[in-house]
């Protein structure tokens, strides 16, 4: 049985802390802890959407041989938005919140139709000590037994790699050069085609769903640029400084250096064509491919296109 499923979706915990997907407990002093009903909801409309099976278990990843597998999970705590993933109880007249224990004697079986069940698998998902959870820790000690979360998974991402692959086929080598360098790829200056397309094959096939939000990120060519001046020393980085082009403060990270390129387009456009006359790599790869011509699969244009039509004069 597989050990490495994905149990909680990125979007749904990019949800909770965009969408602020939480409950207030307390009266003076207040608890931010994860809307249950709202959590609970989402996790059967997933399972309804593949008509997956209602029964999980979790099992220890290395069963002690005296059998005292035993353990209990009460809440977890997402650093980031500071929300408590568990079950309330009560909350208790000094605002402290009384959780529902869960305990795992060995494992843990649970059916989904049970609404229970659900409450205790929507929140136990998120256990430091659960392999494949958003919080897991270093060494994880129990995993969720869920073949058919396994096969979905599987089958997606065999679905990504394969959009991917079509991607990296189709697209100009000058278009690829500049996107490996968002995927953290070290283009050399005298790169080949087939060592730069082998790099980026396997990044894809590393994380395709990755690989591709990324290629269809809306402001790649801001990132493009960014990531192609930082590789040449165009733009230089220091924690303290942040981005800086000519000592000219760009932002601290790379949200706040796409929005200077979005208000400052003339100089996106400078450092544009100061990558174009220095890359190297960049001028051995530009001459065309028999099959450079065709689209990229799944973008609406190419991107060599679209650099054209925001930088050049």
């Amino acid at each position: 049985m597989s050990k490495n499923l994905n149990i909680v979706p990125p979007m749904e915990m990019k949800e909770i802390r965009e969408q602020e997907k939480y409950v207030e407990f307390g009266d003076k002093s207040k608890t931010k802890i994860i809307d249950l009903k709202w959590l609970c909801k989402r996790i059967k409309e997933d399972r309804s959407k593949y008509n997956m099976s209602p029964y999980i278990t979790i099992a220890p990843l290395n069963p002690k041989k005296n059998g005292n597998n035993n353990a209990f999970f009460s809440f977890s705590k997402d650093s980031e938005s500071g929300i408590l993933f568990g079950i309330v109880n009560k909350v208790l007249a000094d605002d402290n919140i009384q959780w529902r224990r869960i305990n795992l004697f060995d494992y843990l079986h649970l059916n989904l139709n049970n609404q229970a069940d659900l409450e205790e698998y929507a929140v136990i998902r998120y256990w430091a000590k659960l392999k494949s959870s958003p919080f897991q820790i270093d060494d994880p000690e129990w995993y969720i037994v869920d073949e058919e979360i396994n096969a979905i998974s599987e089958i997606e991402k065999s679905d990504q790699l394969m959009i991917a692959l079509g991607r990296i086929r189709d697209s100009k080598m000058s278009d690829l050069v500049w996107f490996a360098r968002i995927l953290g790829i070290n283009v050399q200056p005298n790169a080949s085609p087939k060592v730069l397309k082998a790099e980026l094959i396997k990044s894809a096939s590393g994380n395709p769903t990755e690989f591709n939000d990324k290629f269809d990120h809306d402001d790649r060519d801001c990132l493009e640029v960014l990531h192609s001046a930082s590789a040449l020393g165009i733009i230089s980085y220091s924690p303290s400084g942040g981005y800086k082009y000519r000592n000219m403060p760009l932002g601290g990270n790379e949200d706040a250096v796409i929005n200077y390129f979005k208000e400052y387009k003339d100089h996106m456009k400078e450092i544009y064509r100061e990558i174009k006359m220095k890359d190297t790599a960049l001028l051995n790869l530009e001459k065309p491919e028999v099959n450079e011509e065709k689209p990229a699969k799944g973008s609406k244009k190419k991107n060599a296109e679209k650099q054209e039509e925001a930088f050049e004069m």
